[in-house]
């Protein structure tokens, strides 16, 4: 019998390369993802220089930590809700493919515009949470406890699974955020979740591919630095450009995989939400669970032994 890891690992690696033939037979299934990247590095860039102005205007003045706080909830509320947007997007197209074999963007927009407050909402809660984990840990940090921040960690995790469930209940059912909290409940509560975080290392292998994507992605940037550097004999525009151009190569290969990963993370969660209605469907039509059967790219990670 294979280790429940290894398991794990081969089936995260097949509901991945499902996800790819999705991705390359419905293209648009991607682009949230793609929108999510530029709009946040946007919003950070734009954030920096908010900081920046702020900075050289008040000086030392002593309100001038408080007004770079609430700068930085606002900053935290926009890129959760660019996040939520564009996931809840995702997550509708993908719905929208499963069903129909095409996820059209026009709907996915509408449906967007239709949660927009209540993805706002969701976003709002996250930036608060965060924010308090953030005072906590820093609190606990003084005191030089480790502990209580590793339990604010796994909480800020624990959160994270549920916001990613959360999405395609609100896209999908048509429910604003209390209704899809409460629906949440009702699908942990009757054990609708058949396959746990652990089951299918979509979450391990979306880390990994992250790892690696920083690993490669400094391993082009100095041979970058390098070449340059050795083609102008060392001169200092030599090294500039070296340093650009690595800085360059390691942000597009970072980039490249968050949408990648990005992609498949919601894709996981949205097929998960999808086959928990079928179990349920199942059970109320007095059908055995077992047959109900699980969206495509899950139900062939789940074949894997």
């Amino acid at each position: 019998m294979k280790p429940k890891k290894t398991l794990a690992w081969k089936r995260g690696w097949a509901f991945f390369r499902q996800a790819w033939d999705m991705m390359l037979t419905d293209s648009d299934l991607i682009k949230p993802s793609v929108y999510a990247l530029f709009v946040g590095a946007g919003i950070s860039l734009v954030a920096l220089a908010l900081v920046g102005g702020l900075m050289w205007a008040v000086g030392q003045a002593e309100w001038s930590g408080y007004l770079l706080v609430v700068l930085g909830a606002v900053v935290a509320f926009c890129e959760y809700l660019v996040a939520y947007i564009f996931s809840a997007m995702t997550a509708y197209l993908i719905y929208g493919y499963l069903a129909e074999g095409d996820g059209r963007m026009d709907r996915a927009w509408n449906i967007v515009r239709r949660d927009f407050f209540d993805l706002a909402a969701l976003a709002g809660v996250s930036a608060l949470l965060a924010a308090l984990r953030q005072a906590f840990s820093d609190q606990q940090k003084k005191k030089g406890k480790r502990l209580p921040r590793f339990s604010s960690g796994l909480l800020g995790a624990l959160w994270e699974e549920t916001a990613a469930l959360l999405l395609p209940i609100m896209v999908i059912d048509d429910l604003p955020l209390t209704e899809a909290l409460r629906r949440l409940g009702q699908v942990v509560e009757n054990n609708l979740l058949l396959v746990s975080v652990s089951a299918v290392g979509v979450r391990s292998l979306t880390r990994l591919i992250s790892f690696l994507a920083y690993g490669l992605g400094a391993a082009a940037g100095a041979a970058a630095v390098w070449f340059l550097v050795s083609v102008t004999g060392g001169a200092a525009t030599g090294w500039w450009l070296g340093v650009f151009s690595g800085l360059a190569l390691l942000a597009l290969i970072v980039a490249l995989a968050t949408v990648f990963t990005t992609y498949i993370h919601t894709a996981y969660y949205t097929c998960l939400y999808l086959w928990a209605r079928e179990v349920e469907q199942a059970r109320r039509a007095r059908r055995p669970a077992g047959m109900a059967l699980a969206p495509r790219p899950l139900a062939i990670a789940l074949e894997v032994n």
